[in-house]
């Protein structure tokens, strides 16, 4: 329906011509972002502590086998090979109510 095809033509050549990505690599492309997003984190963000706690647990198993229940964060960590410490942290930057940053 998005790129006008026939009802005959293959699904795999229309979302191919209309630049869709097929959903585990869109899943994977999504969670990733999100796991950098959250790396990059500020240290007075409330997430920042549990996401070096997650990694430090990781890395003292050698990211093979983190937890025998793993949280989500230390999924995302051990599937990502992400370090919270060696990745530059984005500082929050606020704005004032005349809309100039501070």
């Amino acid at each position: 329906m998005i790129t006008g095809g026939m009802r005959t033509t293959a699904t795999d050549l229309l979302d191919t011509h209309a630049n869709i990505l097929p959903f585990q690599q869109l899943l994977r492309r999504t969670c990733h972002r999100a796991t950098l997003r959250m790396v990059t984190l500020d240290q007075t963000h409330p997430l920042h502590k549990g996401l070096r706690t997650a990694y430090n647990s990781c890395a003292r198993r050698d990211s093979k086998s983190c937890k025998r229940h793993p949280s989500p964060l230390n999924r995302l960590l051990n599937e990502y090979r992400l370090n919270p410490q060696t990745i530059e942290t984005i500082a929050p930057s606020a704005i004032t109510q005349n809309g100039s940053p501070t």
